[in-house]
């Protein structure tokens, strides 16, 4: 059923990672599903799911408050990524306030706080355990002296896939209280210049974005929903070094929930 999908990102060989896959009928497209790419700010992903399992067993308290220093904060121009950094030292947020802005407005200072409070290897070892066997934490955000080394955080399409086919399983490790804040959270996303591009205003999207212009990097992943509020298709899609990558991936998107409401 994906067929135009399939045609349309022939030409586009190792550049592209994408997996998409129609919730309700079960139908899968997937092209370099297992290639991994340099996440940029998909990784918080993987941030959002360490923060709601330790929610799930208790043993961190989303409303708990958090005060916020200048020793944190993370940026200096307008191209990087948040808001936190222009708030004044002593600010009291809550661990939920973190979490929503690390995802909404991809704010790179609520990502370190999360992963230093976690842990790189904790959150590791949840993706492993949710069988996400291409992502990894390997170092916070904006340590691009890291990237330049060689050393960077990783995803792929198929595990991007899962992440959401998780967030929709009734049998999901995740319960399901936590899994609809989740979503709530990812449908809040500000950065709409990719799979959001081409569909209608009103057209609910649950996803994260990644982008990363000196590496080339444009990734957008997520679940759209159908005009009757149902969850209607996955798309992760990844791509390094693509031209005209978000007209590309807003395509991709509207084929592929046209092809999921025929």
């Amino acid at each position: 059923m994906f067929d135009a999908i399939r045609d349309y990102t022939e030409p586009f060989a190792e550049k592209i990672g994408l997996v998409v896959r129609d919730v309700r009928t079960g139908s899968v497209f997937s092209r370099n599903p297992d290639r991994v790419f340099p996440s940029a700010s998909v990784i918080k992903l993987a941030i959002l799911w360490e923060f709601y399992r330790r929610v799930a067993e208790g043993s961190l308290d989303p409303e708990a408050s958090y005060v916020l220093h200048d020793d944190v904060k993370e940026g200096t121009t307008p191209y990087d990524t948040g808001i936190l950094r222009d708030f004044h030292d002593g600010l009291v947020l809550t661990l939920q306030d973190i979490v929503t802005m690390m995802i909404v407005i991809s704010d790179d200072t609520a990502t370190n706080i999360l992963i230093d409070r976690f842990g790189k290897e904790a959150i590791n070892e949840s993706m492993r355990r949710i069988g996400l066997t291409h992502t990894r934490v390997q170092r916070r955000m904006m340590e691009y002296d890291k990237v330049r080394a060689g050393i960077d955080n990783e995803i792929s399409a198929g595990d991007m896939d899962r992440y959401f086919t998780l967030l929709l399983a009734q049998d999901s490790p995740m319960p399901a209280g936590c899994r609809e804040t989740m979503l709530d959270i990812l449908a809040r996303q500000r950065y709409t210049a990719a799979i959001p591009s081409l569909l209608s205003e009103d057209t609910r999207i649950a996803h994260k974005t990644g982008t990363i212009g000196e590496f080339g990097l444009e990734h957008d992943v997520g679940l759209i929903y159908g005009p009757d509020g149902r969850p209607a298709v996955i798309v992760a899609a990844l791509t390094q070094h693509l031209e005209n990558r978000l007209h590309v991936i807003g395509t991709i998107a509207k084929m592929a929930l046209e092809s999921s409401l025929c």
